[in-house]
């Protein structure tokens, strides 16, 4: 009897270590990587300079200087992104409100979120958000439009090669909604934006 006791004993403490060492793994392992995270962001975090390009149809703009910085909370903001370019989405041109609308649009700063890293063979592979929120202002008012974001793979996402930190992208507006800013949540389908409107990003951190 007292030998089974101690065998028991045995057992138990034996399982109890092992849960105790398999916790304390899995507490490094999180740890771990939540240090490759912060590593993957501080290498992509700083200012850049480049050069963005915009394309729709069959026409291709030509490359224009763009400056833009990552942020340590993972947002890419572009300092003056060129938002009358969106008018180009519109096939009734100036038979539409939302033309006109988009074409006197001025450039000012677009953001988006860096969603999720993925290292690679060239660096690090970065997932962001999938809309970019355009703020109008014009003389019937204030109102907002997202315009939804995709890649080739229908996620959007860029690139960042560290051999020369430089920073690639390329991403297509596909549909813009207006969103009502009375009630939270509710958008309207701008039917008129029926042309993709693709843009290239390529620029080196300085």
């Amino acid at each position: 009897m007292e030998k089974a006791k101690k065998l028991l004993f045995i057992v138990l403490y034996g399982l109890i270590a092992s849960l105790f060492v398999t916790s304390c793994k899995e507490d490094t392992d999180v740890s771990e990587r939540n240090k490759e995270v912060m590593k993957m962001l501080k290498s992509v975090e700083g200012n850049y300079n480049g050069e963005l390009s915009m394309e729709y149809s069959n026409y291709k703009t030509s490359p224009q200087a763009l400056s833009w910085t990552v942020d340590d909370k993972g947002f890419i903001t572009l300092k003056d992104f060129p938002y009358s370019q969106l008018a180009k989405g519109v096939s009734k041109e100036k038979a539409s409100p939302l033309y006109e609308v988009l074409s006197n649009m001025k450039a000012a700063p677009a953001a988006f979120r860096i969603h999720l890293f993925a290292l690679n063979e060239k660096g690090v592979k970065l997932f962001l958000s999938e809309y970019i929120k355009i703020d109008v202002n014009t003389s019937n008012g204030k109102y907002v439009f997202l315009g939804i974001v995709r890649s080739n793979n229908n996620v959007p996402e860029a690139q960042y090669i560290s051999k020369n930190s430089e920073m690639q992208a390329r991403l297509t507006i596909t549909k813009l909604v207006k969103a009502d800013l009375e009630h939270v949540g509710e958008t309207t389908d701008m039917v008129d934006f029926d042309i993709p409107v693709s843009f290239t990003l390529r620029g080196r951190k300085m």
